[in-house]
């Protein structure tokens, strides 16, 4: 299972305030389906690790709000990746 940091090379692997534009490019919700969605033990992994980024980004919980705020950087869409190693 790859991690979120590990498919974040640059910021031409992710995007604000759209849909993905490709299997290569998304944004910090669509990255968390693409690495973590899927059979029933991964589905698991997804759940904990929505829950963990909610808690780290506060506010409502909204992860595409926050990844698409005006001011959001890749930079730190990436190190809260790292920090929470997902």
């Amino acid at each position: 299972m790859a991690k979120i940091h590990e498919m974040l090379k640059g910021p031409e692997n992710w995007v604000q305030g759209k849909m993905g534009t490709s299997q290569s490019c998304h944004c910090l919700y669509g990255w968390l389906n693409v690495c973590y969605w899927g059979e029933l033990e991964d589905s698991q992994v997804y759940s904990r690790n929505m829950e963990r980024i909610r808690e780290h980004i506060g506010g409502d919980g909204a992860i595409a709000k926050w990844n698409d705020h005006p001011d959001r950087t890749f930079e730190e869409v990436k190190a809260l990746c790292v920090k929470l190693d997902i």
